[in-house]
Formats: C-alpha cells, sequence, structure tokens
C-alpha cells in the first residue's frame, strides 16, 4: 500500500496525506474525509 511504501522510505516523518496521497495516485482532500492521517494507518 502507498503508506507502508512512503513509511519504509522515510519513517513516520514522510507518513503525510499528501505524499500518501501522491503515492497512491488519489486527491490529498480523502485524508480529510477520514478526519487525519492516524485515522487511515
Amino acid at each position: 500500500m502507498a503508506d507502508d511504501e512512503v513509511l519504509a522510505e522515510g519513517g513516520w516523518a514522510a507518513v503525510t496525506s499528501r505524499a500518501v496521497a501522491k503515492r497512491a495516485r488519489a486527491d490529498n482532500a480523502l485524508a480529510h474525509y477520514f478526519g487525519s492521517v492516524e485515522a487511515l494507518r
């Protein structure tokens, strides 16, 4: 998954909604639907 790839490359500090959305080729606004990056973990 996109979050795992971002985590593996840069650690937790690299796991941002923008970075995960970019890797997943998704809209960054989806993180707001879930409420937070933590909710996506």
